[in-house]
Parts: structure tokens; C-alpha cells; sequence
């Protein structure tokens, strides 16, 4: 099934990544809200990496007020998400703002995107 490849993917991303945590700096999570989860991991190459989780519905899900502010206005690229034409048979694709000062995703139903700083 597309969760499957979906959770195999996001394995094989974990391992090549992001690797174990080996320090407090390097693994944060915080709620957005009831609906929302920010977790924040240190990548192998020592970059931010965001993981947006949508738990429930849809709609926008703004990181500016949740983002450390040395990280507003830092430039994103999206690595994946659930949503992706691989990991979906009926895809939703999120509306991901990442000109402003700190990415906005608008979500069309329950979801994961996962950024990485350049």
C-alpha cells in the first residue's frame, strides 16, 4: 500500500539523513496548536531539517510564531511529502510558501512535508 512506501521511504530517509541524535541541539518537537506537530532534527551535513506534521483536518499551518527566530528567513527546500505522487493513489498536493520569513504549508487533509535547510 502508498502508506507502506511512504513509511520505507521515510526509513531509508532517517538512516542517510538525519542518523541517531547525539546531542539535545540536534532533536527538538513542539504542538502547533491541537492539530500539528514541529519536530526539528540536525542533518548529517549539519543543516536543519523540518518535519511538519498535520494530525487532523486541513488548513494553513504557519511556522514563523513556532520557529526559532535565527532560522526566520533561512531558504528551505521541500525533501518530500505525504502527499507525493510515489506515497499517494489520490494525492492532495500542499500548498508550501517558502518565500517568506518562515515556511507556510496549507494542507488539504491530515499530511507530513519535510523541509531542509539550505
Amino acid at each position: 500500500s502508498s502508506v507502506w512506501v511512504f513509511y520505507r521511504a521515510l526509513l531509508k530517509w532517517r538512516k542517510t539523513e538525519v542518523g541517531p541524535v547525539e546531542s539535545e541541539s540536534d532533536f527538538s518537537a513542539a504542538p502547533l496548536g491541537d492539530s500539528a506537530l514541529l519536530i526539528r532534527r540536525t542533518s548529517k551535513d549539519k543543516k536543519t531539517v523540518l518535519i511538519l506534521v498535520k494530525l487532523m483536518g486541513g488548513g494553513p499551518v504557519e511556522l514563523a510564531a513556532r520557529l526559532d527566530p535565527k532560522f526566520c528567513g533561512t531558504p528551505w527546500d521541500v525533501m518530500f511529502s505525504s502527499e507525493d505522487k510515489s506515497f499517494c493513489l489520490d494525492p492532495e498536493p500542499m500548498v508550501i510558501r517558502l518565500s517568506g520569513p518562515a515556511p507556510v504549508v496549507e494542507f488539504g487533509r491530515p499530511g507530513a512535508v519535510i523541509l531542509k535547510a539550505r
